[in-house]
């Protein structure tokens, strides 16, 4: 039998897929995603991703790794894929429509 993913929500894949990159906290996440035109295939909204990310980290998938300040704004939290998120979007990344960009 085959193995059932552990992420099948789109957006949840494109993250880490994103992630695959580098570390960033989930305003940058949206703003790639953006960029590629994944807002086309899929909704970005900003509840959605936090939601998206913490399920990611509370499944070992993402891990916060510190925080950054610019100027006057928020604290934001940065994130980067585990070695399980990473086997998990080789797994799952060819259907995401999301590439990697070393």
């Amino acid at each position: 039998m085959a193995k059932r993913r552990r992420v099948g929500n789109l957006l949840a894949l494109a993250v880490l897929s994103t992630l695959t990159q580098r570390p960033m906290h989930p305003y940058e996440m949206a703003s790639i995603l953006r960029e590629r035109g994944k807002d086309r295939d899929m909704p970005i909204k900003w509840g959605s991703l936090y939601t998206v990310v913490q399920n990611l980290e509370k499944h070992g998938l993402v891990a916060a790794t510190g925080s950054v300040r610019e100027g006057g704004r928020p604290e934001r939290t940065v994130y980067a894929i585990t070695d399980a998120g990473s086997d998990e979007s080789s797994a799952t990344g060819a259907g995401t429509g999301v590439e990697s960009r070393a």
